[in-house]
């Protein structure tokens, strides 16, 4: 399954809105790679111990997931994801073993005009990790980002951005109308002194 990216960055002019600097997404995909799921929660866990000074472990776990998603670029989303879950239970003196399905609500036929907010679905800060697979307008193939504190981490961004609708929207190269599909990944509380 070709999992594609967001709208490609390559100038200033094409960086996605919200964008945080000094928040580098560590593994960048490029046009020809199916990795967006293994690299966003690989940039997701480098930052980690780069920016909130966690346990080295998780730049670690990020690199090596990194890894496995190289070697798995054409294996299916369910396969890809628990690869990744898998790996994350693996690791029981980071997070807890167990992750959870998110229940998101579907988008209904435009033809109903049903108000939707994304961001209805997400707490605006969580310091756990989550795995969104967003439901775009304008695609039918698949992408996924991560989501962690108040970041997006997508692969085809070079810096996180802010958890805002615009960011949602960019990460579908256009407008999101929906989630198909979320994963929360919790972090066990005693991993960090001051987490933020």
């Amino acid at each position: 399954m070709y999992l594609p990216v967001g709208k490609k960055d390559d100038s200033e002019e094409d960086l996605p809105p919200n964008v945080e600097r000094n928040i580098s997404i560590k593994y960048h995909q490029s046009e020809d790679e199916a990795t967006c799921l293994f690299n966003s929660v690989a940039s997701a866990l480098y930052y980690l111990t780069e920016c909130k000074q966690a346990d080295n472990k998780f730049a670690k776990l990020g690199e090596e997931i990194y890894n496995i998603g190289q070697e798995n670029q054409n294996v299916d989303f369910h396969t890809q994801f628990d690869l990744i879950a898998k790996k994350m239970a693996s690791r029981e003196t980071l997070f807890v073993k167990e992750y959870t399905a998110l229940h998101v609500k579907y988008v209904k036929k435009e033809k109903k005009k049903v108000k939707y907010d994304i961001m209805d679905q997400f707490d605006v800060t969580t310091n756990n990790i989550t795995i969104v697979v967003p439901i775009a307008k304008y695609e039918k193939k698949t992408h996924a980002f991560c989501l962690l504190d108040k970041y997006i981490f997508d692969s085809s961004s070079k810096y996180a951005m802010l958890k805002t609708k615009e960011g949602i929207d960019w990460c579908c190269n256009g407008t999101c109308k929906g989630i198909q599909r979320a994963y929360r990944f919790f972090i066990k509380k005693n991993v960090f002194k001051n987490f933020n």
